[in-house]
């Protein structure tokens, strides 16, 4: 008998890092299950059976979602990315321990930066309800430990992307017909995050000025890629620094360059495949996404990490390739091109580093291997009532806290 699992991974294909995520764990739960999917529909898998279209993760106006979907749950599943913070999902992973549904973290990280008391009260109360964690970096990992979560209920992992590697992954990208440059340098640039370090036109004048001396001295191009949608406003502009679309900061950094005409930009509107297609063929890479010095590591193409929080970072320093970071706020013209030109002075040196780091994920990644089989083995859970009174209490909580936000902001 499949099981059926209430899963939320971040995960939409306007987000080419989800999007991946979301794939790989789709592979790994194989056809053993049944999926009631969070987030908001944007393609069609085979076994995702409901999407519940939530947006905001926090409100207490997705109560009722929740509950009926737990209603039809067997465990609930956070896989991927920054999950494990307070606007998102604590007020879900609260619900889950008092229905006693068996929750896994898959490839998850933590940032707890600016999590709110409540927030923090809500994560507390629902670790001991954990019955797996596959935690993506060991700062998540001993954070998870500190607040409280069974040692032997975690078991650090890679990014849930190496569980697949490029050609499970994207098994396309080797015949994608992109038209590119013969030799180029991949940029992928995202906007501050709301948890995150900030930075703004100083840096991307920083990376123009670098760019330009690149196209100068080398004689490549510029591709850059942008790894999340662009939004079909006129200032391309969302509600807060995080909905910025990439597009919108590469064409801020284009205009801030003297050669244009060796640039040329990728706009999200790409697959997949083709984005993977990009990192594979450039000759070197600047990312600032995650998932973009992740792709590079999966295809081997050398990259300078621009970390702005405790994710990239600990990825770089797990790799054990933390001389390919460089800091976004300590960003400076000539110390990107300094760390540039360095690597490409020992440029078959930085593709084997980066190749040693892809095999050392994708070690770590052999660990999800169990996921499928750890999830259908499970006994079935135990009934719980729609009226349990420490659901209401939650709710009311939940409530009260939204409006009391809203109020002081």
């Amino acid at each position: 008998m499949k099981k059926t699992l209430l899963m939320h991974v971040h995960a939409t294909s306007q987000n080419k890092g989800d999007h991946a995520l979301l794939i790989s764990l789709l592979k790994l739960l194989k056809s053993n299950v049944e999926v009631i999917d969070v987030c908001t529909q944007s393609e069609s898998y085979e076994n995702v059976v409901e999407y519940l279209n939530i947006k905001n993760m926090g409100s207490a106006s997705n109560f009722f979602a929740f509950l009926l979907a737990l209603r039809k749950s067997d465990a609930l599943i956070l896989g991927g990315g920054d999950v494990i913070t307070a606007s998102n999902n604590l007020l879900l992973l609260a619900m889950a321990r008092i229905t006693h549904t068996p929750t896994f973290f898959v490839g998850a990280g933590v940032n707890l930066k600016h999590v709110s008391k409540l927030g923090m009260i809500f994560l507390k109360y629902s670790l001991p309800n954990v019955a797996l964690a596959f935690i993506r970096d060991s700062n998540s990992a001993k954070k998870l430990i500190e607040l409280g979560l069974n040692q032997s209920q975690l078991t650090e992992v890679s990014d849930l992307t190496f569980a697949h590697g490029a050609k499970l992954l994207t098994p396309q990208y080797r015949n994608c017909t992109l038209d590119l440059p013969d030799k180029f340098i991949a940029i992928s640039i995202r906007s501050p995050e709301f948890n995150s370090s900030k930075w703004g036109t100083k840096e991307y004048k920083n990376i123009a000025v670098t760019l330009d001396r690149i196209i100068s001295t080398y004689g490549m191009n510029v591709v850059f890629v942008s790894m999340a949608d662009e939004y079909n406003t006129m200032s391309k502009v969302g509600n807060s620094s995080d909905e910025i679309a990439d597009t919108y900061i590469c064409e801020i950094i284009q205009s801030h360059m003297t050669n244009k005409n060796s640039t040329q930009i990728i706009t999200s509107a790409v697959s997949l495949d083709e984005v993977m297609s990009i990192f594979d063929r450039a000759h070197m890479a600047i990312c600032c996404r995650l998932h973009a010095m992740i792709f590079s590591t999966l295809v081997a193409t050398p990259f300078i990490g621009l970390t702005y929080n405790l994710k990239s970072e600990s990825y770089l320093s797990d790799a054990g390739i933390s001389d390919c970071g460089l800091p976004l706020q300590e960003l400076t013209a000539e110390g990107l091109y300094s760390k540039f030109d360095k690597i490409m002075g020992n440029y078959d040196l930085a593709v084997e580093q980066t190749q040693k780091a892809c095999d050392f994920f994708i070690d770590k990644a052999t660990s999800y291997g169990r996921l499928s089989e750890l999830i259908v083995q499970r006994k079935p859970r135990s009934r719980w009532r729609l009226l349990h009174p420490k659901l209401w209490i939650l709710y009311i909580i939940n409530f009260l806290y939204e409006i009391y936000t809203k109020l002081t902001r």
